[in-house]
This record gives C-alpha cells, sequence and structure tokens, in this order.
C-alpha cells in the first residue's frame, strides 16, 4: 500500500508538472581510477554521483578485482548508492549472457535480464540498492546505468555511505580522512572493529595511524544513519628493490637487492614464501640457472614488507655441458627394452617432456621434429627403462626417481625416489607410433598424455575416458651423441651425471653411492659401463678424461640423483667438496633456500638418508670392501702405495683406499 501511495504521489506531481525529470548516470569500470578505495574487507567504485561497494562475505573470501572487467565473486554483496536523489531503475552492463544469468538469479524477480543486461526497476523511494549475496556464482560487469530522480530542495533522506581515505599498505604512519556528501550530515567512526553508533567518536580531523588499523564510520542527520563503510590500513616494512639487467639471460644474472633503510631484507629462490628465518639478502646474486627470485623485508618494528618476486630464466639453446643427439620414433613396442633410453613426445605437437617437474604435472619443452625423429635440446627429459615390479611393465627412471601417476581424483604425473605399481606402466603402440602408456595401478589416473593448456603445455596423466593428445616414445639414438670430457681437478675427485650409456675410460674409478650409514656413505665401483641416468663419484688424477658413448649397458643402482643442466635443487642435500684436505658429501650451503647443481653434476638428496642421520654436516666415503677384513685407519706414510685403479702414487694424499704393501689401508 504505501508503495502504490508513494508511486500515485509521483504521478500526481509529475500531472501537476511539479515531478523533476530524472536523469541517467553511469559509472564504468574502464578506467582503474574510478576505484577510489581499497581493504582486505571491501572495494569501493565512484563515478557521477553514483558508488557501488563490494564488501566480502567472510574472511576468507575475495574481493573484487577492479579491472575491466571487475569480478565480484560468489557470497559476497554489491550495494548501489545514488548521491543525487533516488533511485528508479538501474541496468548493469555484465560482460557476457552467462553473467547476466548468474546475476538476475542473485536479485530474484525484481530483476529482468536480456542478452548480457540486467535491468532492476525501483519505486524511485530510495537512494541505494543492495544484493546481499551473490548466491549463484562469479559476476563481472564492464559499467552500470542508474536512473534516479533528483532531490526535491528541502528534501532530507539518510545519508549516503560515507567516503574513507583508500584503504591498503603503508609504511610508518598515515592520515586517513572521512567524508560525506549529504550535507550537514555528522561523522562518527571506530577503530576497534565493532560497528559504529551515535555514541561512538566523532569524526572531527583526519586520523594519524602507525599500525594495522580497520576504521569503520557511518553518516547521520534526522532522516538516520547511513550503512557502515569500511577500510583496512596495513602497516608494512618499505618494499625493497630488485634490480637487474635481463630477467632472461645466456651465462650468467647479476641482481642487485636493496632494502630501505631501516629494514632488513630476505630471500629464497624455491616456491617457498621468505621470512626472517630464511637467508638475509646479500648486496648482490649471481644466478647461472632458472629461478625465482623471492624478497621480503622486515622494519625494526617487525612489519614485514609486501612480498617481490620475480622469475629469471637462463636461455635453454646455450646451456652448456649437455649433449645434443637425436631420437627416433618407436612403432613397435617390442624393440623396446630394459637399458633403452626414450623420450617422450605429444604425438600432434612439437613439444616434448622436459626436465622440469612441476607440482603436480612435468612440463613441456619445445623440439625440432621431423618425419621419424627429434631433435633433442638441452632441456629434453631422457628417460632409462627398467623392470616394472608388475610383469610385462616399464618403469621411467629421470635419474633423480621414477615417473608415476599421483592421483585417483586429479591429472598428476610426478617423481619418486622409489618405485611402486603407480609407477609401473604398460606400453602399446600402434603402426602409427602414437603410444598408449598407462599405469598398472587400475585405482589411479594412469593414462599419460599431452595437454596443450592454452599455452601452457604440460604432461600429465588422465583417465582413458577422458584422455587429452596423444604421446609418442622416440628412443635416443646413441650414434648421433657426442662423448663426454670430465675435467678432473688436483682434488682428484668429482661428481659425473650423464643421460646417455658411456664406457669408464682407464685410469678413472666410478662409485654409485649404495646406503648410508650413521656418518659415512658406501661407495660401491661400477666397472666398466656407466648407464644413463647414474650419479657416481669419480675418482681420478688430475687431467682430461673422455666417457665414450656406448650401445652397452648395465644394472646399476645409486641413491644419488644429478641434472644435465644447471638447475637450483629446491630440497636438501649433500655435494662433493673437499674441506681442510678432507674429501667427502657436504651438506649444501643454503643459499635462498637452495643450492646450484651444475650440469652433468651429481648430489645425493637428504630424503635418500635414514631419518637419523638427515642432519648431518658431512658424509665420509665407505668403501665397499666386501672379503676384506681388518680394514685399517691409518695417516699417510712413506710405503709402496697403490691406489684402487693400481697405479703407483708417492704418497696417499686424499682420503680413500689405497693398497700398502699388499694390505688394503682406508685413509679419512
Amino acid at each position: 500500500m504505501k508503495k502504490f501511495l508513494l508511486s500515485f504521489l509521483c504521478f500526481l506531481l509529475a500531472v501537476g508538472g511539479g515531478y523533476a525529470e530524472e536523469v541517467e548516470a553511469t559509472l564504468s569500470f574502464a578506467n582503474t581510477a574510478q576505484r577510489t578505495s581499497f581493504s582486505t574487507d571491501q572495494q569501493v567504485w565512484e563515478q557521477n554521483g553514483i558508488k557501488l561497494t563490494n564488501k566480502k562475505s567472510s574472511s576468507t573470501s575475495d574481493v573484487a578485482n577492479y579491472a575491466k572487467p571487475a569480478r565480484f565473486y560468489k557470497n559476497s554483496e554489491i550495494i548501489v548508492e545514488c548521491t543525487q536523489g533516488k533511485i528508479t531503475q538501474i541496468v548493469f552492463d555484465c560482460n557476457s549472457t552467462a553473467y547476466a544469468t548468474s546475476l538476475k538469479k542473485s536479485i530474484g524477480n525484481a530483476a529482468t535480464a536480456s542478452s548480457d543486461k540486467v535491468t532492476v526497476a525501483l519505486d524511485g523511494s530510495s537512494k541505494e540498492f543492495v544484493i546481499s549475496k551473490l548466491s549463484d556464482g562469479q559476476v563481472r560487469m564492464d559499467a552500470l546505468t542508474v536512473t534516479y530522480t533528483p532531490e526535491a530542495d528541502g528534501e532530507l533522506s539518510k545519508p549516503v555511505t560515507p567516503a574513507l581515505t583508500a584503504g591498503g599498505n603503508f609504511v610508518g604512519s598515515m592520515e586517513v580522512e572521512i567524508s560525506c556528501d549529504t550535507e550537514g550530515a555528522e561523522i562518527f567512526y571506530t577503530i576497534d572493529g565493532t560497528d559504529p553508533t551515535e555514541d561512538s567518536e566523532a569524526y572531527i580531523k583526519p586520523l594519524e595511524i602507525t599500525e594495522t588499523t580497520t576504521v569503520k564510520a557511518i553518516a547521520v542527520n534526522e532522516a538516520g544513519e547511513s550503512r557502515v563503510a569500511t577500510a583496512t590500513y596495513t602497516r608494512v616494512a618499505a618494499i625493497p628493490e630488485i634490480s637487474f639487467n635481463e630477467a632472461t639471460f645466456e651465462e650468467s644474472v647479476v641482481v642487485t637487492i636493496t632494502a630501505a633503510e631501516g629494514t632488513t631484507a630476505y630471500y629464497t629462490l624455491n616456491s617457498k614464501t621468505p621470512t626472517e628465518d630464511s637467508d638475509k639478502c646479500p648486496g648482490t646474486l649471481t644466478l647461472k640457472a632458472n629461478a625465482t627470485l623471492q624478497v621480503i623485508a622486515y622494519d625494526e618494528d617487525g612489519y614485514a614488507s609486501p612480498l617481490v618476486k620475480q622469475t629469471f630464466t637462463k636461455k635453454a639453446s646455450d646451456v652448456s655441458g649437455t649433449p645434443i643427439g637425436m631420437a627416433t620414433l618407436v612403432k613397435d613396442a617390442t624393440d623396446l627394452a630394459v637399458g633403452d633410453q626414450v623420450v617422450i613426445v605429444a604425438s600432434d605437437y612439437n613439444y616434448a617432456l622436459s626436465t622440469n617437474q612441476k607440482s603436480s604435472n612435468r612440463g613441456a619443452v619445445e623440439v625440432e621434429k621431423n618425419e621419424s625423429s627429434i631433435t633433442m635440446n638441452n632441456e629434453v627429459q631422457t628417460l632409462t627403462l627398467k623392470s616394472g615390479l608388475n610383469s610385462g611393465t616399464f618403469s621411467f627412471y629421470t635419474g633423480d626417481g621414477y615417473l608415476y601417476a599421483g592421483s585417483a581424483s586429479g591429472n598428476q604425473l610426478k617423481t619418486k625416489l622409489t618405485q611402486d605399481d603407480k609407477g609401473c606402466f604398460t606400453i602399446n603402440i600402434d603402426n602409427s607410433g602414437v603410444a598408449t602408456v598407462n599405469s598398472s595401478n587400475v585405482e589411479v589416473r594412469g593414462l599419460i598424455n599431452f595437454n596443450y593448456n592454452n599455452g601452457s603445455p604440460l604432461f600429465a596423466c588422465y583417465d582413458p575416458n577422458n584422455k587429452q593428445s596423444d604421446v609418442s616414445l622416440y628412443k635416443v639414438d646413441i650414434s648421433t651423441v657426442k662423448n663426454y670430457v670430465l675435467n678432473v681437478t688436483s682434488a682428484g675427485w668429482s661428481t659425473l651425471y650423464l643421460d646417455y650409456n658411456v664406457a669408464i675410460p682407464e685410469n678413472v674409478t666410478c662409485y654409485v653411492a649404495s646406503e648410508v650409514g650413521e656418518e659415512s656413505v658406501q661407495l660401491t665401483e661400477v666397472e666398466g659401463v656407466l648407464p644413463a641416468n647414474t650419479a657416481v663419484i669419480v675418482n681420478a688424477e688430475e687431467g682430461e678424461y673422455t666417457f665414450e658413448v656406448t650401445e652397452e649397458t648395465a644394472t646399476v643402482e645409486s641413491i644419488m640423483a644429478g641434472t644435465t643442466k644447471n638447475e637450483y635443487i629446491t630440497k636438501d642435500g649433500y655435494i662433493l667438496a673437499q674441506v681442510d684436505d678432507k674429501v667427502g658429501l657436504y651438506k649444501a650451503s643454503m643459499n635462498g633456500g637452495v643450492f646450484l647443481n651444475n650440469a652433468n653434476k651429481a648430489y645425493l638428496p637428504a630424503s635418500a638418508l635414514p631419518a637419523s642421520v638427515q642432519n648431518a654436516k658431512a658424509l665420509k666415503f665407505n668403501f665397499d670392501t666386501t672379503g676384506v677384513e681388518g680394514v685399517k685407519v691409518e695417516t699417510a706414510g712413506k710405503k709402496v702405495i697403490y691406489d684402487l685403479s693400481g697405479r703407483r702414487v708417492n704418497e696417499m694424499a686424499q682420503p680413500g683406499i689405497y693398497i700398502v704393501n699388499g694390505k688394503k689401508v682406508m685413509v679419512k
């Protein structure tokens, strides 16, 4: 009845010539300058006397993005206000028909939808319209147009919602101003999180805040109270600066990190967010491999700065130390055998499985593909076929673990240090070369496929009923792979990791790490052939040694891992080093949460160690001395001495096992 009388009164005024002409005003999201306030609680846009406020529905929900189109998320609240008069109609210009349909469902019967527009007709009794909850899902908008009746002279309405200084981050201190477009309205505010009333503090002058604060305000006149305006101001430390010449580099890039006065910066080079427990930033960092640098600063009062992040990429074509070779398409599964080195390639795309293990899938690298072969580059992951745990299956060994299908509900392709049935695959290949590679564990999504993923290609495991793009297997053509030359320094020790089979040169001894004790790692000699993807420790006199490519293979197990390119390792590990003339495996010096493993070098993952020794600072070498009793530990002396390669030496200058007067002697 009230609405009818009001409408009738408006009709009489119009007939009598006293009805004000309606006015249209548009609020557009095309220009980010229209966003006048932002906080973790809400965002505000204002233009042409129209104000839109988007409030979070809970402490965990998102607020709207402010770039065109503006995005308003499910369960959030939208308030449209007109400071110039009372609203008779609102037209929401949604970004698509789907968003318009979703918005109409949230508004209900008061709205009509046509294409990407939603129209709401109002009775002209209020200056605001509220959508209390976007219940149907996300909505995107390009603009909205409000039709309103300007206020008549002397007409008194409730005040519009006050405007606060835009929320966000500040350093040190800041002033917060509160204003209201309704003339004569008084403003009251709180800073303790409670909603203000007329009994709250009256706003007289700008507020000075020096710590993280949420300010709430209302405007009051004789007609009543406005809605509550909210803004949160978060104190932070000054943002540190990262400067560099180029993010994509050839050999290395020097990065300068500058912390503001009164702050200390910390950094990581892995996916972990830096804290005060992370490494302090030096003046400069020299990066030699792909890395994601994250920097944060803390001031003297313990406030943290916003996180600064920069990704650095080394050009793949310029990564040194990794041979380039060819791989040939496999068209018959019977051509595959344990020990073969293969590459997984997208059948219909020029992408191969890369060495990049992502959080839940494997990366892809572009390759040159001919009719029946590919040219491998430095980023391609070469896999060694090993016997699966189940009959008729293979496992794919990467050098630091086995590929496996990781989930029954997600499309995961991961790497695990040890074998299990999720990483045992059946391989079937049709005469065109398309390979069906499926995990023997029927409880997981196990079909290896390629997904172009809108320009971010990847390899993952899928349900066969929801397959993506097919893959093929290519066998590495050993004859095209270059021999590898290893330089051994005067220390007499090195590590080596190659993704193809090589013959061990004369006068060189290679050891695999087979197990770890409380303070030492057991080394077992490898004879003749070093199999692909096998990480070893090398002992030889100073000089260069050529490891020739061979088609021969061998069965060798090593608990060490390696990389074919310069790569930052984001997990704890041990690297070969000489400290105080003692050669051993030492805990890698944590550098931004990672350590650099150079191309074709090996390291020992801490995860391969028993839990009791995973925090050991160093591991001594313990050589496999099966059948030899009474091995003694002595210092070097003048005796008839041979090393394990049969070379006569003058002294036992390095730790290891020597033949002294016909007996084995260990030197630590």
